[in-house]
């Protein structure tokens, strides 16, 4: 019997094996994809923010210092508006941070990395198919054959299949937005600050590139906007994003294909059923206007790697339960947190309600002049609330004395 089966070989699932396998395991990773390839220019379309304490952690594991640095962009703020940029919100490190605030990576560029940090450490990863899980067995069935394993971990994201063979009762909501995404060429120096402004369709997002003068945008929006948008010329979709971007960046030019995706919100009533568990997507899907759902996801495997590492092997079983049940509490809380604010900014920043929204410009406003935005900084950059130990130790080491 396997000491532990990861149904989904993509960022979160070789996260967690590397986990695993750094703490004496032995983690089998189901993918049927094929293995990731190394990135190519241009930059990706499809890339991530990274928060510091995520970083924190792929530095833990081996994996951040692989990474072509050329292919990188950090940044040290966040401005966050609505209607008038004078009345938003910059998000700055607290003062005894000696780093970053995050950085911008493709898709690739990290799962390529995972990969070949988890392959030079002898984690194995096999290209079956999960076809339906057994619970009372502890089986996995696939198309090559039936697994056993101690635990089963469904890291296959949000369609995933492990997560509806065991049985976990799921919360799912489509909503009416869409995401386009791309990348632009500015007039203007990014700055190493990521921005974001709330307009009545949804947020619309500017992450610094590698290069000075581009950015890759993420625009949350209505249906009918993101056909347009998919379907305008380069010409008009930059006027467009000079124009709601209020000129911040100067001119705008779109220097890349475009991709869009329908938005949904997943969330599993439980973590854990039995001895099969939930991470990443597979647990919750959240809305992207925070950019913290592949960050909570990296939390979510350093977590269950802490709760049930110590337990694996127990012959009793008790201790795994009780880790499990501690995993559970844990992750759902933090989830809990990050989905309530994600869905209450959306609803409240994202509408055509004037006094509303010149309301919510004055309260940003206001907390731009208060200590309550060194603690928002904080969560944003994971290095504040309930962290792993792995993640906090690394952090302390950024962190002045």
């Amino acid at each position: 019997m396997n000491d532990v089966i990861i149904a989904g070989g993509g960022i979160v699932g070789l996260t967690l094996a590397l986990c695993f396998k750094q703490d004496g395991f032995s983690p089998l990773v189901l993918e049927p994809k094929p293995p990731p390839k190394p990135p190519a220019d241009p930059f990706a379309v499809r890339s991530y923010a990274i928060a510091a304490g995520s970083v924190a952690l792929l530095e833990d594991l081996g994996v951040w210092a692989s990474l072509d640095g050329a292919r990188i962009a950090q940044f040290d703020a966040i401005s966050v508006w609505v209607d008038r940029r004078e009345q938003g919100i910059e998000f700055r490190p607290p003062s005894d941070w000696r780093g970053a605030m995050g950085f911008l990576v493709e898709h690739d560029h990290l799962h390529y990395a995972l990969y070949r940090q988890a392959a030079a450490e002898g984690v194995e990863v096999r290209g079956d198919a999960v076809i339906d899980y057994e619970g009372a067995t502890k089986t996995v069935v696939t198309d090559r054959g039936r697994i056993a394993g101690e635990l089963v971990i469904g890291a296959d994201g949000g369609q995933s299949k492990i997560r509806d063979c065991a049985g976990f009762n799921v919360k799912n909501r489509q909503l009416d937005q869409v995401v386009v995404a791309f990348n632009i060429a500015t007039e203007l120096p990014i700055k190493r600050t990521a921005s974001q402004r709330f307009l009545v369709s949804g947020p619309l997002a500017f992450l610094p590139l590698p290069a000075a003068h581009q950015a890759a945008v993420v625009w949350t929006c209505s249906r009918s906007l993101a056909e347009w948008a998919m379907q305008a010329s380069d010409v008009e979709l930059g006027e467009r994003l000079t124009d709601l971007s209020q000129q911040r960046y100067g001119k705008v030019d779109c220097i890349s294909s475009r991709v869009s995706f329908s938005l949904g919100l997943i969330e599993a009533q439980n973590y854990c059923r039995g001895r099969c568990v939930l991470v990443g997507d597979a647990a919750h899907v959240i809305h992207p206007l925070a950019g913290q759902g592949l960050n909570l996801g990296l939390m979510d495997a350093a977590a269950l790697a802490e709760c049930v590492g110590p337990a694996l092997g127990d012959a009793s079983g008790g201790a795994l339960e009780r880790g499990l049940r501690r995993y559970n509490r844990w992750r759902k809380s933090e989830a809990f947190a990050l989905i309530a604010t994600t869905n209450g900014l959306n609803r409240g920043l994202s509408n055509d309600v004037r006094i509303g929204r010149e309301f919510l410009s004055a309260g940003m406003a206001l907390v731009n002049r208060t200590a309550a935005k060194r603690y928002f900084a904080a969560r944003a950059m994971g290095i504040a609330g309930d962290l792993p130990q792995r993640v906090r130790e690394r952090v302390r080491k950024f962190q002045l004395n």
